[in-house]
């Protein structure tokens, strides 16, 4: 764990406290009706982005990967963004994304910061800034809420803060008629 990092500071479980544990998506031939699981299917948008954690504890926050590595050096604004924005012992699943000069997502621009030395990290905070995409919590006031409804989960979200850049939320995607056909994404269950 990052020196000076106390996750349990804000109450969290070990499995809460990062790095996180999150599901994955997985590739389907066609997408599902809107009924297709007992309580209806919302549709996401897929960005081409870095899946990534926010852990918020007291004193702090950090930015995970999926694969357990902690990235809140090469994103030091959304980190901080994190702190100003979300309420301690809140754990925030989403994609980090960043634009290249015509406004259009690009992995490449990403890709230069995650692979980045620390020393260049603030250099290229500001040649290739990052936004958060948020779309799931998975924990609010230190309460894991992972077995809760993915509706209620989002509903709180929702309101957890005044999302804007560089966090912003997910938009979420009803599927019906020929727009259904343009998204692409996770498929997440109203359990």
């Amino acid at each position: 764990m990052a020196r000076g990092f106390n996750a349990r500071s804000a109450g969290l479980s070990p499995d809460l406290a990062g790095p996180v544990s999150v599901a994955l998506a997985k590739s389907v031939e066609r997408l599902p009706g809107p009924y297709a699981l007992p309580s209806g299917c919302v549709f996401e948008p897929k960005w081409d982005g870095y899946r990534a954690v926010i852990v918020r504890q007291a004193d702090g926050a950090r930015v995970w990967s999926r694969q357990g590595t902690d990235l809140t050096d090469r994103f030091p604004e959304i980190a901080a963004a994190a702190r100003r924005m979300l309420p301690a012992g809140c754990v925030v699943d989403g994609e980090l994304v960043a634009l290249d000069s015509t406004g259009r997502l690009s992995f490449d621009r990403l890709l230069r910061r995650l692979v980045t030395t620390r020393a260049n990290a603030r250099r290229l905070v500001r040649e290739a800034p990052a936004s958060y995409m948020a779309f799931d919590l998975l924990a609010v006031n230190a309460v894991d809420l992972r077995m809760q409804r993915w509706a209620t989960r989002r509903g709180r979200l929702e309101s957890l803060a005044a999302w804007e850049p560089p966090m912003q939320l997910t938009p979420e995607e009803v599927p019906c008629g020929p727009r259904r056909r343009r998204l692409v994404g996770r498929v997440v269950g109203g359990q």
